[in-house]
């Protein structure tokens, strides 16, 4: 056959191209070589971005769980267990799945796209600007691809939040939902919230959708602009047809990871919105009450509350509230649901503070005693026993302090004591 020649413009730079005998001996062996390298490779890559999602995902579970720790409790209700649940486990999956596939396809991808933009350049610069032109044409609508798919995916993190809410809030409630006769009615409630986050993830996949269409109709235009070039620099006798042969095999293989990248936005957008309703918790103003360095009373304190004012979501839930709490008497605190009888025992134990007014505990303001002491000391009884997984040992000893393991077999973990 004919002997092989280089891109005339490289011809100069380059040493003798080979024989065809050197290519039939040595191509097979190139092949074995670099399908070897991919399998290693690939599985490198996929260990490591095993290894990079993990880390990431598990440092950001571990931040957004320390920063609800110290969320006051209204702020909690606020919010919604549900859907703080949903961040930490939904959201942050999100994000996974944004450095493990998104972040890994844009690095793997975007070298393959730097390889073979090069090959085409060597092939013949004014073809690979003809062909390259378009591209330019679709930094635009991928951008607004992307906000739009980041919209989306971020409305349908909320529904899914939602959702979780309403079941968590349905399993707390279950036994009064039995009681009471109104398993239609949540289920009714339970079915909308369904329905809603179902119709959030049709639209995020409608939104995806767009890419395909749109990068199929990209890489045809690029194609046919290249050949309809490259046919008129063949009659003119200014390039060879087995260079444009090769440049069209890269432009083929161009387009593979052409898409790729325009499907990384898959996920990478919802990564992102995922990213933004935990950033929304972890940068969340509210936090629970500081204090100074004065250590609780040794012994039982008289706890006076005068003028006491607490406004939470633009509501005064307590209004000028006078209270007395001696030792040895018992003060029992009685009114209607949402009168503000649990706020006012969130202050007393520093877990609220309060908008006007003040607590003192034996005539000392509260906010001169260490916070974390001062809550330690309080004996907090529940309305409704908060039993979690472990053993009834475990659920005594949570929370006390070294040492009380010893004494369990008298009389059980002294966890505090009330005011």
């Amino acid at each position: 056959g004919a002997p092989l020649a280089w891109p005339a413009w490289l011809a100069d730079h380059l040493p003798p191209p080979p024989s065809l005998d050197a290519l039939r001996r040595w191509i097979p062996v190139a092949v074995i070589v670099a399908a070897l390298a991919k399998g290693v490779a690939f599985h490198r890559h996929a260990l490591g971005m095993a290894r990079l999602g993990q880390a990431v995902v598990a440092r950001l579970r571990i931040a957004l769980h320390a920063r609800i720790l110290t969320l006051p409790p209204d702020a909690v209700t606020a919010l919604g267990a549900g859907d703080l649940l949903s961040r930490g486990t939904h959201d942050a999956s999100a994000a996974e799945r944004m450095v493990e596939q998104g972040v890994a396809a844009v690095a793997r991808d975007g070298l393959q796209v730097l390889a073979l933009l090069g090959v085409c350049v060597a092939v013949d610069p004014w073809l690979a600007m003809v062909a390259f032109g378009v591209y330019p044409l679709a930094f635009w609508p991928v951008a607004r691809f992307a906000r739009r798919l980041r919209r989306a995916a971020g409305a349908a993190h909320a529904e899914q939040g939602a959702l979780t809410a309403e079941l968590h809030e349905q399993l707390r409630r279950l036994a009064l939902i039995q009681l009471s006769g109104a398993e239609p009615d949540a289920t009714a409630r339970f079915a909308e919230r369904v329905e809603a986050y179902a119709r959030a993830v049709v639209r995020t996949v409608r939104v995806r959708a767009l890419a395909s269409p749109f990068t199929e109709a990209l890489g045809a235009v690029a194609l046919a602009a290249s050949l309809a070039y490259a046919m008129h620099r063949i009659e003119a006798g200014a390039l060879a047809a087995e260079h444009v042969m090769s440049f069209v095999a890269a432009l083929l293989l161009l387009y593979q990871p052409v898409k790729g990248l325009v499907r990384a936005q898959e996920a990478l957008q919802p990564g992102r919105a995922a990213l933004e309703r935990v950033d929304a918790v972890l940068r969340a103003v509210e936090r629970l009450p500081t204090g100074g360095e004065r250590p609780p009373p040794a012994q039982a304190p008289t706890v006076s509350v005068r003028g006491l004012s607490v406004e939470r979501g633009g509501r005064r839930v307590l209004d000028g509230v006078d209270l007395d709490l001696v030792p040895g008497v018992v003060t029992a605190l009685l009114g209607p649901n949402g009168a503000g009888k649990t706020t006012l025992a969130w202050v007393i134990a520093r877990l609220v503070e309060p908008s006007e007014g003040g607590v003192r505990v034996d005539g000392v303001p509260l906010e001169e005693y260490a916070a974390q002491a001062w809550r330690g000391a309080v004996g907090w009884v529940p309305q409704a026993p908060l039993l979690g997984r472990g053993t009834l040992r475990e659920n005594v000893l949570f929370g006390a302090p070294p040492g009380c393991a010893a004494r369990l077999g008298v009389g059980g973990a002294q966890r505090g004591r009330p005011p």
